[in-house]
């Protein structure tokens, strides 16, 4: 199934759904409402400026993303160090549920138990032909 992850801009609040990129992809672009310029990184929409990827040197513009995207993660990072007393994966459990495998590169659980045969079988025969049809389509994806 093919992932979507909410995203909200930073410039002016508006929301919306994308296809969930690849994993480790960072992807710029303008927001559809305000078009100020966003990277989406690691699920989140992070505000850009888009006069410097405009008009800025490359190393400005690398400078700029670079500078933006390390705030974003020594912010993330700061929230699972200042959530609680001491640290223990047990007390993070985002990173524990991470580190031990058990969530999908897009951050959704994943399944207690693989898929059945059967499981399989039934998506093969029947729902993967059903992904053409448009009004299938839209019924699970909106």
């Amino acid at each position: 199934m093919l992932g979507l992850i909410s995203v909200t801009c930073p410039h002016c609040g508006a929301q919306g759904q994308i296809m969930a990129p690849p994993h480790g992809s960072i992807i710029i672009g303008p927001c559809p409402e305000c078009q100020g310029t966003v990277a989406i990184f690691m699920g989140a929409a992070v505000a850009l400026d888009g006069n410097i990827l405009k008009n800025g040197s490359p190393a400005e513009k690398t400078n700029h993303v670079s500078d933006r995207l390390c705030s974003f993660i020594r912010e993330r990072v700061g929230r699972i160090f200042d959530s609680s007393d001491e640290f223990t994966p047990e007390s993070q459990p985002e990173m524990a549920t991470a580190q031990s495998g058990s969530r999908s590169r897009f951050g959704a659980q994943a399944p207690a138990t693989p898929i059945s045969e059967q499981e399989l079988e039934k998506f093969t025969k029947t729902e993967l032909e059903l992904l053409d049809d448009p009004n299938y389509f839209r019924t699970i994806f909106g």
